[in-house]
């Protein structure tokens, strides 16, 4: 207990949505904390990690976007950042010049192969003390619990198109009702 008389809450009793609130916090900080050495943050990486993996065909600025889950503007500030790093490189598309094709550069290839030890080193270090069988559990249910906050992301993202409010508005904002302290009692 605590001086006011609270019994002190420890991370697992707190609710779910708290705790994957505190585990992204504590995970940004490290990642940033690896990626500075690098010069580079949390936001960045994404986009490198995907262009590696995609090496075997055209990326263009859109299928990044949808891929790290950012709006075109911020992937084109992410990419100026990027490409001044000269990490990667933009090249219009010789098929069709409405689009750029993204690749990674030859230092931003030498550089991520470089960064992928320590990646291992620190995935490992965050999984500690569990069994493989429980890492592809956990695996298994952080993927069931993303795709139901998908979902209610997804119908609340449309109630909202609905009815015209802004997303994540109050629930009696949402709805159309209003509260009865909104209506002046």
């Amino acid at each position: 207990m605590n001086q006011q008389g609270y019994k002190k809450r420890t991370f697992e009793d707190a609710p779910l949505a708290f705790q994957i609130k505190m585990l992204d916090e504590k995970m940004t900080s490290i990642w940033n904390a690896e990626l500075s050495a690098y010069g580079l943050t949390f936001s960045q990486f994404p986009v490198l990690i995907y262009l590696v993996k995609n090496q075997d065909h055209k990326v263009t600025q859109k299928e990044l976007c949808e891929a790290v889950h950012v709006k075109h503007p911020t992937m084109i500030g992410l990419l100026d950042r990027l490409e001044e790093k000269d990490l990667v490189v933009r090249r219009r598309d010789e098929e069709n010049h409405r689009f750029n094709r993204i690749a990674l550069s030859e230092r931003g290839l030498e550089m991520m192969q470089s960064f992928r030890l320590d990646r291992i080193r620190s995935d490992q270090q965050t999984v500690e003390g569990l069994s493989e069988a429980e890492m592809q559990e956990l695996s298994r249910m952080l993927g069931l619990v993303y795709r139901n906050v998908k979902r209610i992301e997804t119908s609340l993202t449309a109630a909202d198109a609905d009815t015209g409010t802004a997303a994540g508005a109050p629930p009696e904002e949402r709805n159309g009702s209003r509260t009865g302290r909104d209506k002046g009692s």
